[in-house]
C-alpha cells in the first residue's frame, strides 16, 4: 500500500495504530440542545414575555439534565426515540436526569405534567427539522407514546344557572363575598 501511494502512508493510516476513521468534524454550539433550545425560546414570535420565562424554565429544569450533551441535528450525539422514552420513564419514576446534581431528588410526575415539557421539547426539535437548512430528517418526539391521564381524575363539571342559584340559596352570606 505505501508503494502504491509513492512511499507515503495510506489515507486513513497512522502509524502504530493502523486504519483509524476521520475525526468527525465538532458540532456547533449553536445545534446543541441547550444553545438552540433557548434560541428557539428567544425568537418566538407569538408568546407573551411571562410564557417565554415558563419555557426558559421548562428547557433549564425538565429537559437541559437529560439532553443538553445531545445535538439537535443529526451530526454528532443526536436524539434518538431512546432518549426520548428514557427521559419520560424518568420523569414518570420521579428519576433525575444524567445531568442533575448527584443526590438530586425528584418526584414522579402525572401524564398532563410530562405531556407539557414534551410538548416544549417536539416543538424544539420539529425547528431543527423545518431549518434552513434542515438540521436533521425527522422528529424523534413525533412517534413518543405518553403516558394516559388517571382515569379516576375528575374532570372540570360546569354548574347550569339554575343549578348555582340552587347552591348559592344554601351558601352562608358571609361566604358569598
Amino acid at each position: 500500500m505505501v508503494n502504491g501511494h509513492g512511499q507515503q502512508w495510506p489515507p486513513g493510516w497512522i502509524k502504530g495504530k493502523g486504519f483509524v476513521k476521520p475525526d468527525e468534524p465538532a458540532v456547533p454550539d449553536a445545534e446543541m440542545f441547550a444553545v438552540y433550545a433557548h434560541a428557539y425560546v428567544g425568537l418566538l414570535t407569538d408568546i407573551s414575555d411571562h410564557t417565554r420565562t415558563n419555557y426558559t424554565t421548562f428547557i433549564d429544569n425538565h429537559l437541559i439534565p437529560w439532553f443538553a450533551e445531545l445535538s439537535v441535528s443529526d451530526r454528532g450525539p443526536r436524539f434518538t426515540r431512546a432518549h426520548i422514552s428514557q427521559w419520560i420513564l424518568d420523569l414518570q419514576g420521579g428519576k433525575p436526569g444524567p445531568l442533575h446534581p448527584a443526590g438530586t431528588e425528584r418526584r414522579p410526575y402525572a401524564a398532563k405534567t410530562i405531556a407539557n415539557p414534551h410538548g416544549l421539547l417536539f416543538s424544539i426539535l420539529q425547528a431543527a427539522v423545518t431549518s434552513d437548512p434542515p438540521l436533521r430528517d425527522s422528529n424523534p418526539c413525533a412517534h413518543t407514546r405518553l403516558p394516559k391521564g388517571n382515569d379516576t381524575e375528575d374532570d372540570e363539571v360546569f354548574l347550569e344557572p339554575d343549578e348555582y342559584a340552587l347552591l348559592r340559596q344554601h351558601v352562608r352570606a358571609d361566604a358569598l363575598d
